[in-house]
């Protein structure tokens, strides 16, 4: 479904509708013939889905209506950016589904109660292309590593080094407890994993035990030759 903002004409969309896909590059909005993508059927895929069936059961028929009240107020004080950047509250079934997935994504167990901690923030690691170790985090920012956690990590193919957006499909590298970062350098990938010459982009999720869950920071490294 294609998402407009409206100004005194329209200002921006994103998304599709009828055969039309609208995106943004640098150079700003473009539209394209719409193409429904291939998705792979995969192990990962299959085990993704049926968790998310799962959790629509278990909202429906596990928690009780007090429990799924407390979700529901707890969501109505939540919000998430769109598309667009603008920001919205998701429903009670919405929040429990979005904490629960990241959670079982990295082998975490099913949390009843929504997060009484804000929505943990997102990381801005600094990576760096190291010819003798691979892609490295050198650098998180500001960031509370005391937090109880775990980040969530994936990344692209290699990629053309004029590509300057890219929304999947990930690889996954799994996930690493938020505690690691207090002993970088972090090595992601090793040079031997690595097309020289080549642009690869990494999804960072920070991932609470509570089930709080960042919005993603997306950040793209160049791979060069080695001098």
């Amino acid at each position: 479904m294609a998402l407009f903002k409206f100004g005194p004409l329209v200002a921006d969309a994103r998304g599709s509708i009828g055969g039309l896909t609208i995106a943004r590059n640098r150079a700003g909005a473009y539209g394209r013939q719409r193409v429904k993508p291939v998705v792979p059927v995969s192990t990962r895929r299959s085990i993704i889905n049926g968790n998310l069936s799962d959790l629509v059961t278990y909202w429906q028929e596990t928690l009780s209506t007090v429990e799924r009240t407390v979700w529901d107020n707890a969501a109505k004080l939540t919000s998430f950016p769109n598309k667009l950047g603008d920001s919205y509250t998701p429903s009670g079934c919405n929040l429990f589904i979005r904490s629960n997935a990241s959670l079982l994504a990295i082998g975490e167990s099913v949390v009843t109660v929504p997060p009484v901690q804000p929505v943990a923030s997102q990381l801005a690691p600094t990576l760096v292309h190291v010819p003798a170790s691979g892609i490295t985090i050198t650098d998180i920012g500001i960031f509370d590593t005391t937090q109880v956690g775990n980040i969530f990590l994936q990344f692209s193919a290699a990629l053309r080094q004029s590509i300057n957006y890219f929304k999947g499909p990930w690889a996954t590298n799994g996930g690493f407890p938020i505690a690691t970062l207090s002993s970088l350098p972090l090595t992601l990938i090793i040079s031997a994993d690595l097309t020289i010459n080549s642009r690869y982009f990494y999804r960072f999720v920070v991932i609470l035990d509570n089930g709080a869950v960042s919005s993603p920071s997306i950040l793209p490294i160049d791979v060069g030759a080695v001098a």
